[in-house]
């Protein structure tokens, strides 16, 4: 069985997972979940019962967790491809941008996730949860320390941070898509 991913969309985060498959180059399926509409179904409860995504179902069941699913492709990267050897320096630095990534920064949009999951709010009430996102409307003084370099919003991306740890990865092979 290819591993099938499930990516929230429109504002999910599952984007670098599906890069880290596509890096990999093994086979594997993705299927897009709307959020919040498709995750409160009776139906996604059953396979995930936190109800969020990603979601990863293999031969030996569901995963679930952007972390977990990250360990389970570094787990098959024999080639690192998307992955440094266990122990190295690299290896550290990478479960270090990982972990933040989906720690603190991502606690930082809490009020965005609640104002598009709450139900029977007025739009005044998601308005004001909107307005509580760090950097919202100003990227000139938005900052966010990490490990002593300072990040402007501009460069908390992907891009910027495998850059910063040297990450950088032959390009996915256009076929695949």
């Amino acid at each position: 069985m290819e591993p099938l991913l499930f990516a929230g969309y429109p504002l999910g985060s599952s984007l670098g997972l599906i890069a880290a498959f596509e890096w990999l180059g093994q086979p594997y399926k993705v299927s897009r979940v709307k959020m919040p509409d498709d995750m409160v179904t009776s139906a996604y409860a059953e396979a995930n019962g936190r109800q969020e995504t990603p979601m990863l179902v293999t031969a030996d069941g569901v995963l679930t967790e952007t972390m977990a699913i990250a360990l389970w492709l570094e787990r098959r990267d024999h080639a690192h491809r998307v992955s440094f050897e266990a122990g190295s320096r690299q290896s550290d630095r990478l479960h270090q941008y990982m972990a933040f990534l989906n720690s603190s920064f991502t606690a930082a949009f809490s009020p965005l996730w609640a104002a598009l999951e709450m139900q029977g709010v007025s739009d005044q009430v998601r308005d004001i949860l909107r307005s509580l996102i760090p950097w919202r409307g100003s990227t000139s003084s938005a900052s966010l320390k990490m490990t002593g370099r300072i990040f402007s919003r501009s460069e908390i991306c992907s891009s910027h941070i495998r850059r910063s740890i040297a990450l950088e990865r032959p390009a996915a092979s256009a076929s695949r898509w």
